[in-house]
C-alpha cells in the first residue's frame, strides 16, 4: 500500500507552466451526495490528495498515509441547455438537464435566485433585481454543477475607456451598451462628476480628489461592478510648503501641497536623494540625507519634475565635545569645542544672555554674564543644545588653590544592537528598544576614585525627568577598551525618552569634588518606530521518501523573539509572533523534490514551488502579515536551506514571504534571520561565493566592520573573531548584520510598518478576482494555473513589466508590475503575483518587458482538459466526521483550490490535481463558506457554498 502511494505520489509532481484557479466548497451538513462528474479511467487513476490536519500542533512527525475516504457513486446531475442566455430583470430562464428535481439553491454569480421545479429534467429561474451577469450554479445535497455558458442579464456594459492615463481636470469617456442605466461612476471609491450620458457613452471629469485605481460603476439597482483595467491619475503638483524650511541631516521635514503624495523622489541641491519616510494626501515626509546641501528641492514623479521656489537650508549638526573652564567669575570667558559652532546665533548661561566673543565651525568663545550661574544653552537655527553647567564663583583670594586632577570625557556612545558613537554613518536609534548610554572616562592620575557621573535628557529643548546617575568602575582608568562595558560609565535610558529631537548630556563630577569636572552633549539620531507581525507556517509534505507524510517541527516562540530582537532593528514589544495551522503543500509531493535541480538550473524545483505556494497562501488569505514557512527534511545533508524574496527599498508593496528548514536543523534560526533579511531588502553580502552580491557593501570580504554587537542576554559587547565576524547576509556563517545592512533593514521597516494582528472583515465579498502568478528566469516565463477568489486589492500603477490580458474582440487589459527576486536560487529567478478584478474569458496572456514580449500563454487547455460541455464545473462533495471529501471533473478542470471564509480567510488546498481530495477540517472554525476555484489553466470558475 505504502509503496503504491509513494509511486503514485511521484507521478503527480509534474512541472507546471500555467497558473490555475482556486475553487472553494463548503457544506454545513454532515451528509453528502453524488455527481456524475466523470473520473479518470482506472488505469490512469491519480492519487487522492489528502490535506491536513489543518489545526494540528506544529511538530515534526512522519506518519503513514492512511487510506482516504471515498464518495459513493453519484446520481446523474447535469445541465443540458439554458434558454435564453440573455434576459432582463423579471424574465424567466428555463434550465433543462438531468437530476434537477433535487436542486436546493440556484445562483447566478453571487446572487441567489428563486426557482421552480417543473420536473426531473426542467427548472425555471426568475431574474430578480439582484441578478447580475455571470455563471449559473445549481446546488443540491453534496453536489454542485455550474453552467459552461455565461448568462447575460441586460444591464450596463463598458467595452472601452478613452484613456488609461489622465491628469486631474481631464475628461474620461466610457463606451459600451445600456450606459444610460448607470447611476454613478467611481475611481478608487471617488465619485467622478458626470459630464454627459447616453445609451452607449458616459463621460466624466477627473476631480482633484481622484486617485489611481480601478473604475467601478453603479447600475440602476444599486449593484456595483468593477473593471479590471487600472487607470493612472496624475495630479497637479503644487509648489511645496516646506515645514520647516531648515533642518539637520537625519531630521524629517514635510512637503505640503496638492499632489505631494504622488511624488516619487526628492533631490536636494547637490542631487542627494532623500529617504521618503511617509506619505498622505497632500503631504510627503522625507529625511534630510547626510551630505545634503542648501538650495531648492527637486520633486520627481512619473516623467515630470518640479523645482521648489523655496530654498531649503541644511543646518550643520551642532555638537559640543568640550567646554572649559567649568567655573569662573563674571566676565570671564569660556571656550567650547565641537562642530557647527559657526551657526550659533545666541547663548545663555543660567538663563542670562551671554556675549559671543568669537566663533568658527569648531570653536566658540563666550563671556560670562552677571548671574551667569548654571546651564550653558546654545541656539542655532532649529537647534537648541545644552553644553553643560558653569559654576559662577567670586574672585579667589591671593592664595592659589591646589590643582585638581583632570578627567577626560573621551567619548559617549549609545548601545542598542550595537555600540555606536554619535555621528557614526549608520547610527540611528529604534524607538522602544532597550538603550544603554556609555561614557568613557580616562585620567593620567593613578588610582583616582571615580566621581559621580550624571546623564540628563531633553526632547526638542524640554527637560525629561530627573538626571540619571551612571554606574562605572570604582577608579578612573588610564584607557577604556571598546568591548568592555565594565570599564565605562553606563545607564539604561527610559524607553519613553527615545524619540526624535532627543538630546543627551553627560556631566562628570559636576560638584567638582574630585576634579574640575567635564561634560559632553550629544544628539543621537532617532528613527521611526518599527514592528513585525510574523506568522510561522509549519509545512507538510506527502512523502518523506518512504511513503510517509512529514510535518515540520516549529521552533520555540521565545527563541524566535529573542533572535529577532537581538539582530534586527525591532523592539521586543513591537513583535507579534504567531503559528498558523500546518499547511500541506500541494505543488510538492515528496522531499526528494527539495533536493533535485530543475531543468533551468535555477536550484531545487521543490524549493521554488514551496516558496511560490507559500506566497500565494499569504496573499490569498488576505494577510498583511509576514509568512515564514518551515520546511521538513529529516535527512538534510547540505544544499539549499532556505529561500526568500528580495524586496527593494522604496517598493510600493512587499512580498513578505520566505521559507527555511525547520527546528530539526541546527542553524534554523540563523537561516530564518538570513531569509528575513532578504525580505527586508538585503541582497547578499560578498562572502562565500554568493550570487549577485551587494556592490555597495562597504566592508571587505563581507565582514561586519568594526562595530561591536551587543548581546542583551549576557549584557556584553561581542568581539568577533575571523571565524564569525561575517555579515549574516553572506555564506560565511555570520550571525549578525553589519551596521550598514542593519541601517538598510531599519530603513525598509520604517517604510513598511505592519498593522499588528490584522483581522479580516468576515467573509464579505466585495469583488471576484483572478490571480496570475509565475516565474521569470533566463529560460523564459513559467505560468502557474490562473485561479479565482473573492477579495479586495490595491491597484498597482508602476512597474517595468506588463501583463497583457487578451480577450476575444476586445482591447487587451494591461497591468504593470515588477517581479520580485528570489534570493539563494541558482541563477536569476524572479516570481510575480498579480490580481485583477474578474473579467470575461481569456484567449491568452502575455508578459512584456521594455516593449518586448517575453512569453505568451495561448488559450488551449492543458493536462487533459477538454472543450466545455453543456455542464461546466462539476463537484461532488461531502463533509463528514471532520473531513471534506471532493471529487471533480479533471478533464474539464485539472486544478482545484479550496478556501474557508469565516472571520478570517484560510486556504485549505492550492492547485490540487487528480480529481479527488480529502481535507481534514480540524482547526477550521464552524460555519462560514467554502470557496472553490476550478481552473483549466487559463480560465477559472468560482463556486461558493454555505456550510
Amino acid at each position: 500500500m505504502f509503496s503504491n502511494i509513494k509511486k503514485l505520489a511521484q507521478k503527480k509532481t509534474s512541472k507546471l507552466f500555467l497558473t490555475s484557479s482556486i475553487v472553494l466548497i463548503t457544506s454545513a451538513c454532515g451528509g453528502g451526495g453524488g455527481s456524475d462528474a466523470p473520473n479518470a479511467s482506472p488505469a490512469a487513476t491519480p492519487p487522492i490528495n489528502s490535506v491536513g490536519p489543518v489545526g494540528s500542533t506544529p511538530t515534526n512527525t512522519a506518519t503513514p498515509v492512511a487510506p482516504a475516504p471515498t464518495l459513493p457513486p453519484a446520481p446523474p446531475f447535469a445541465i443540458d441547455s439554458i434558454n435564453p442566455l440573455e434576459a432582463s430583470e423579471g424574465n424567466t430562464i428555463t434550465i433543462k438537464g438531468i437530476g434537477l428535481s433535487q436542486v436546493k439553491k440556484v445562483f447566478i454569480d453571487q446572487a441567489e435566485l428563486p426557482f421552480k421545479v417543473i420536473s426531473e429534467q426542467v427548472i425555471e429561474v426568475t431574474l430578480t433585481q439582484a441578478a447580475q451577469s455571470g455563471m449559473l450554479t445549481l446546488h443540491k445535497e453534496g453536489n454542485v454543477v455550474q453552467a459552461a455558458q455565461k448568462i447575460t442579464v441586460y444591464g450596463p456594459q463598458i467595452d472601452e475607456l478613452s484613456s488609461t492615463e489622465l491628469n486631474t481636470g481631464d475628461t474620461l469617456t466610457l463606451t459600451g451598451k445600456l450606459l444610460n442605466q448607470i447611476k454613478s461612476v467611481r475611481l478608487s471609491g471617488v465619485i467622478l462628476p458626470k459630464i454627459s450620458q447616453s445609451n452607449n457613452k458616459y463621460s466624466v471629469s477627473i476631480p482633484a480628489a481622484a486617485r489611481s485605481g480601478f473604475i467601478s460603476f453603479e447600475d440602476k439597482n444599486g449593484e456595483i461592478q468593477t473593471l479590471a483595467q487600472v487607470v493612472q491619475i496624475w495630479q497637479t503638483v503644487a509648489q511645496p510648503v516646506l515645514r520647516p524650511a531648515a533642518g539637520l541631516p537625519g531630521q524629517t521635514i514635510s512637503l505640503l501641497g496638492q499632489g505631494m503624495e504622488q511624488v516619487e523622489q526628492v533631490l536636494f541641491a547637490n542631487k542627494q536623494a532623500a529617504h521618503i519616510q511617509g506619505r498622505a494626501d497632500s503631504r510627503l515626509d522625507v529625511i534630510i540625507p547626510e551630505n545634503a546641501l542648501s538650495g531648492p528641492l527637486t520633486l520627481i514623479w512619473g516623467k515630470r519634475s518640479l523645482q521648489s521656489n523655496t530654498r531649503f537650508e541644511v543646518t550643520p549638526l551642532l555638537n559640543i565635545s568640550a567646554m572649559s573652564p567649568l567655573s569662573g567669575p563674571v566676565d570671564s570667558q569660556i571656550n567650547l569645542s565641537g562642530q557647527g559652532l559657526d551657526t550659533v546665533s545666541s547663548a545663555t548661561v543660567g538663563g542670562n544672555s551671554a556675549r559671543i566673543i568669537s566663533k568658527t565651525s569648531t570653536q566658540l568663545t563666550l563671556q560670562i554674564p552677571a548671574n551667569g550661574n548654571g546651564e550653558v544653552v546654545l541656539k542655532a537655527g532649529t537647534q537648541t543644545i545644552s553644553a553643560g553647567n558653569f559654576k559662577l564663583v567670586a574672585l579667589p583670594p591671593t592664595v592659589v588653590p591646589p590643582t585638581k586632577p583632570t578627567i577626560n570625557l573621551e567619548s559617549v556612545a549609545v548601545v542598542q544592537n550595537y555600540s555606536q558613537l554619535i555621528g557614526e554613518p549608520y547610527q540611528r536609534l529604534v524607538p522602544g528598544k532597550t538603550t544603554i548610554v556609555r561614557a568613557s572616562l580616562t585620567t593620567n592620575t593613578s588610582k583616582l576614585a571615580s566621581p559621580r557621573v550624571w546623564l540628563s535628557a531633553s526632547l526638542n529643548g524640554l527637560p525629561q525627568g530627573q538626571p540619571l546617575e551612571m554606574s562605572g568602575p570604582a577608579f578612573i582608568p588610564a584607557s577604556v577598551a571598546r568591548a568592555q562595558l565594565a570599564q565605562s560609565f553606563n545607564v539604561k535610558l527610559p524607553e519613553k525618552w527615545i524619540k526624535s529631537g532627543l538630546s543627551l548630556r553627560v556631566d562628570v563630577d559636576p560638584e567638582q569634588k574630585v576634579s574640575n569636572g567635564s561634560s559632553k552633549s550629544i544628539n543621537p539620531i532617532v528613527g521611526q518606530s518599527t514592528n513585525m507581525d510574523l506568522v510561522l507556517v509549519p509545512l507538510q509534505i506527502d512523502d518523506d521518501g518512504k511513503g510517509n507524510r512529514i510535518s515540520a517541527k516549529a521552533p520555540d516562540e521565545m527563541a524566535v523573539r529573542q533572535m529577532l530582537s537581538n539582530i534586527f532593528p525591532l523592539a521586543s514589544n513591537s513583535l507579534n509572533i504567531s503559528f498558523r495551522a500546518p499547511y500541506k503543500l500541494t505543488t510538492v509531493g515528496s522531499t526528494t523534490e527539495m533536493k533535485s535541480i530543475d531543468n533551468a538550473n535555477t536550484g531545487s524545483a521543490g524549493w521554488n514551488k514551496a516558496l511560490s505556494e507559500l506566497s500565494q497562501l499569504r496573499i490569498k488569505e488576505g494577510s498583511g502579515r509576514h509568512y515564514y514557512g518551515l520546511v521538513p527534511d529529516p535527512r538534510f545533508s547540505g544544499g539549499i536551506a532556505g529561500l526568500g524574496y528580495v524586496n527593494p527599498i522604496g517598493s510600493g508593496s512587499a512580498n513578505s514571504t520566505a521559507i527555511g528548514l525547520d527546528a530539526n536543523y541546527d542553524n534554523d534560526l540563523k537561516t530564518m534571520g538570513h531569509e528575513l533579511g532578504h525580505n527586508l531588502s538585503r541582497p547578499h553580502a560578498p562572502c562565500g561565493g554568493v550570487r549577485n552580491p551587494d556592490k555597495s557593501f562597504p566592508y571587505s570580504d563581507g565582514k561586519i566592520g568594526n562595530t561591536l554587537p551587543f548581546d542583551p542576554l549576557s549584557n556584553t559587547l561581542l568581539t568577533l573573531d575571523e571565524d564569525n565576524n561575517s555579515d549574516i547576509m553572506g555564506y560565511c556563517d555570520g550571525r549578525w548584520f553589519s551596521d550598514y545592512n542593519y541601517a538598510k533593514v531599519q530603513e525598509f521597516l520604517e517604510q513598511h510598518n505592519y498593522a499588528l494582528a490584522p483581522q479580516a472583515a468576515g467573509y464579505t465579498l466585495p469583488m471576484n478576482l483572478i490571480d496570475i502568478s509565475g516565474s521569470i528566469s533566463e529560460k523564459g516565463v513559467s505560468f502557474d494555473p490562473i485561479s479565482s477568489r473573492s477579495g479586495n486589492i490595491k491597484a498597482v500603477t508602476k512597474g517595468d513589466y506588463e501583463l497583457h490580458l487578451i480577450r476575444a474582440n476586445a482591447k487587451p487589459i494591461i497591468q504593470r508590475f515588477n517581479p520580485v527576486e528570489v534570493a539563494d536560487a541558482r541563477g536569476a529567478v524572479a516570481h510575480f503575483f498579480i490580481s485583477v478584478p474578474q473579467l470575461g474569458p481569456l484567449a491568452s496572456i502575455e508578459i512584456w518587458h521594455k516593449g518586448k514580449r517575453l512569453d505568451r500563454q495561448q488559450g488551449q487547455t492543458r493536462a487533459g482538459a477538454t472543450a466545455s460541455p453543456p455542464s461546466g464545473a462539476k463537484v461532488q462533495w461531502q463533509e463528514n466526521a471532520g473531513k471534506l471529501v471532493m471529487n471533480w471533473d479533471i478533464k474539464q478542470y485539472p486544478y482545484l483550490s479550496v478556501m474557508h471564509l469565516g472571520k478570517s480567510r484560510q486556504l485549505l488546498a492550492n492547485q490540487a490535481q487528480g480529481g479527488k481530495i480529502v481535507i481534514d477540517l480540524a482547526g477550521v472554525p464552524a460555519g462560514g463558506q467554502f470557496e472553490l476555484s476550478l481552473s483549466d489553466g487559463l480560465n477559472p470558475s468560482l463556486i461558493r457554498l454555505q456550510r
